[in-house]
């Protein structure tokens, strides 16, 4: 863009309204300023009511307790399912008060145009049950595996067993009791696709996280058909670890604007992966592995947030 230089006031210059009009007259030509040639950091912000891309800022809400270590008292520990329906429960206080984003006295309004974002971090840890449960019979997951040079074949697991945390919102009303799963991520269906399972497809877990069980190992050398046939796989425990997620809704253009009461995070479990036969991937609930062993996940603290915002 061309450079406009206006020359100084020179002393005992006469100053009239046709003087001070033609001295701004090169900042009105036709077209000199476009998006290819300036950015809105050229210009005073603050006198533009329209340029702010924030909407609704939610400071860092509490999840679970409010603390640093991982000391008595914990919220109550998150059981496996053991039966159909499967269950989930909100992430609480020790004292079991939800622990949520509560817009009811004051709902986001997201319209077409804006998107929301969410993020969320909590502390968990899944005990280890005592025994090798995973290798229960009926238990998803299992492989049996010849033993080389004859004697018994030895079972293992793929030790892909998870919790699943994820998000829901309410959009019906403030009372907060009508709480579904965010677009793009799915409640548990039970027998899901008709496949005798209760679960969630894949592509419909947009606001999940996946939380590990445990790790598990051999004794001896499997690739040398070396494997105790007692007690073939060991587990052990990941620890406390970080568990992270983040989520985005944008509404489609020419629908309506949606009013948000509340968001909170639920957690579920025990799933394992599947695949059907007409090539859709699952997560399911493994209720026999539930049912052979008290699995339990705990987690302490945690934080939720969000935004709302424009997309341009």
């Amino acid at each position: 863009m061309s450079r406009i230089t206006t020359p100084p006031v020179e002393a005992g210059q006469t100053t009239n309204a046709t003087t001070l009009n033609n001295t701004y007259n090169d900042y009105s030509q036709a077209g000199a300023l476009n998006a290819d040639n300036t950015r809105d950091q050229a210009f005073d912000l603050p006198h533009f009511d329209n340029v702010t891309i924030i909407r609704d800022f939610q400071a860092p809400v509490t999840l679970g307790n409010s603390q640093m270590l991982h000391i008595a008292p914990f919220p109550a520990p998150v059981a496996a399912d053991t039966a159909s329906p499967p269950t989930l429960t909100t992430v609480a206080t020790t004292a079991g008060t939800p622990t949520l984003i509560d817009w009811s006295a004051d709902p986001w309004t997201l319209s077409p145009g804006e998107c929301l974002r969410v993020w969320w971090n909590l502390s968990v840890y899944i005990e280890e049950p005592a025994g090798s449960p995973w290798l229960t019979a009926g238990v998803l997951g299992l492989y049996v595996l010849p033993r080389i040079g004859g004697g018994p074949d030895v079972t293992i697991s793929d030790g892909m067993h998870c919790f699943l945390a994820y998000l829901q919102w309410d959009i019906t009303d403030a009372t907060l009791t009508n709480w579904v799963a965010v677009p793009g991520q799915s409640d548990p269906s039970v027998n899901i696709g008709g496949t005798g399972y209760d679960g969630f497809w894949l592509n419909e877990l947009n606001a999940s996280t996946c939380i590990g069980a445990w790790a598990l190992t051999g004794d001896g050398f499997p690739r040398d058909g070396k494997l105790d046939a007692a007690n073939p796989q060991t587990g052990w425990t990941h620890g406390w670890y970080g568990l992270h997620g983040m989520y985005v809704h944008a509404p489609a253009g020419g629908t309506s604007p949606t009013t948000i009461y509340g968001i909170r995070i639920v957690i579920t479990g025990i799933l394992h992966p599947a695949h059907t036969a007409g090539g859709r991937n699952l997560l399911i609930y493994d209720y026999t592995l539930g049912s052979a062993a008290s699995i339990e996940l705990v987690y302490t603290s945690g934080r939720l947030q969000a935004i709302r915002q424009r997309m341009n």
